[in-house]
């Protein structure tokens, strides 16, 4: 019979990893060292987000057994001064998080008053969720991440939102305005990674934009004009969603202007048939072709 106790924790949590957090907290109160193993820095970095929203208060008498390294922020009109208290306690329990998921649905201009009082060390950012409202009280609002890799940004008024990110390579943009565009364009000779999301039929000056170290692309809904797109010749993958006038002509003469593709994924394109996906593969062979159901001989 095999002793957990001669085995190392690498091992342990090699087989932990298939458990999921109801049984990790059971498991937990076994011993001290199955739970510093189940509850490793490493899985609360990955995995446990900590939840902080309505009117739930945070308990300062009971003893914190762990620091969290994400948190998760919902601010409503209905639970406003909850969260205010809260945001003053937040040093308790992650003193120095690497992932924020900030919501903001309050009818307040209060985004620069929640940034600056948010009680914990904010520079160690590496991935940041903006959802919501972007209105300050003071006009713009600069927030200063330098370690923050990852962004997402789906929110209103984003105007009123600067940020300095210089080490920023990944970015997911949901694109209601110029204003979105305008955010976009301090970032794009840093960027690896790109996903936009155009919630109108306008790109607005999208195409006019060069990203130079761009290796993977992902453009979803109502895009009209794909074939605009300026040549980068390090881009590796592209995702193409909610075309809804997809041609054979458009994705031969895209596949022309990125000749280092290896892989594209064409998502609910309708009216581009399997017929023209052999021809595209013709053209580069060492190219991955995915794409979603087929019905007649042609995508749905």
């Amino acid at each position: 019979m095999a002793n957990f106790d001669l085995l190392p924790n690498e091992i342990l949590e090699n087989i932990f990893q298939y458990l999921n957090l109801k049984e990790r907290k059971r498991l937990s109160s076994v011993c001290c060292r199955w739970d510093e193993v189940l509850f490793s820095d490493q899985y609360l970095h990955r995995h446990v987000v900590f939840n902080i929203e309505g009117c739930r208060l945070l308990d300062v008498k009971k003893p914190v057994k762990r620091y969290y390294q994400a948190l998760s922020l919902k601010i409503e009109d209905q639970f406003y001064n909850e969260m205010l208290k809260n945001l003053r306690l937040l040093n308790t329990v992650s003193p120095n998080p690497t992932y924020l998921r900030l919501e903001n649905w309050s009818s307040d201009n209060r985004l620069g008053w929640i940034f600056e009082n948010i009680f914990c060390n904010l520079e160690h950012i590496e991935e940041l969720h903006l959802t919501g409202n972007c209105r300050t009280e003071k006009g713009s609002f600069c927030a200063f991440l330098n370690n923050l890799n990852v962004l997402m940004i789906n929110a209103y008024h984003i105007q009123y939102f600067r940020l300095s990110a210089p080490n920023l390579t990944e970015l997911f943009l949901y694109i209601r305005s110029e204003d979105h565009l305008d955010l976009l364009s301090q970032f794009t000779d840093q960027l690896t990674k790109l996903s936009v999301v155009f919630d109108s039929k306008d790109g607005y000056y999208f195409f006019n934009l060069n990203f130079p170290k761009l290796t993977e692309l992902v453009i979803d809904r109502h895009m009209k004009e794909v074939l605009k797109l300026t040549p980068v010749y390090n881009v590796r993958m592209i995702h193409i969603s909610h075309y809804k006038r997809l041609q054979e002509n458009h994705l031969q003469i895209l596949v022309k202007k990125f000749p280092a593709l290896c892989r594209l994924k064409i998502v609910k394109c309708s009216g581009f048939t399997r017929h023209e996906v052999e021809k595209l593969r013709r053209m580069n062979s060492r190219m991955c072709i995915s794409f979603d159901e087929v019905r007649f001989g042609r995508f749905m």
